[in-house]
């Protein structure tokens, strides 16, 4: 089951309560609608309706990809510096998971890419 929020609920919740702002299980389709994406095009993250928490420390980090629209764009939330340059930074683009898995690893978490994929679903 993957935890989706809205950018408000990600910054205003860093504890990750449920009862505060948007922050719902998703337990209908696992699978998000996707699209072919031109990553020439620059989006900025408050254009991202919907994130899936892919990892949460609270109060401390948190690890979220864009979920609506679905695209390989992902933002490492710094809780204890979200008011500053180095709160939220940003992974956009075809590879970018990779250079999130790298900062992760800097950071002394360990996040493989293989966890950064669709669910399998029995159809």
């Amino acid at each position: 089951m993957n935890i989706l929020r809205t950018l408000d609920s990600i910054q205003e919740n860093m504890w990750g309560e449920k009862d505060s702002g948007i922050f719902e299980a998703n337990t209908s389709s696992p699978i998000p609608l996707y699209n072919k994406w031109n990553y020439a095009d620059i989006l900025d993250i408050s254009k991202v309706k919907i994130w899936e928490q892919l990892y949460h420390d609270p109060g401390n980090i948190g690890l979220f990809a864009a979920w609506n629209p679905y695209i390989e764009y992902y933002i490492i939330v710094n809780y204890p510096f979200l008011n500053t340059n180095y709160g939220i930074i940003t992974y956009y683009g075809e590879d970018a998971c990779r250079d999130v898995v790298n900062h992760m690893r800097e950071i002394s978490v360990n996040f493989e890419v293989s966890r950064i994929s669709l669910p399998s679903v029995a159809i």
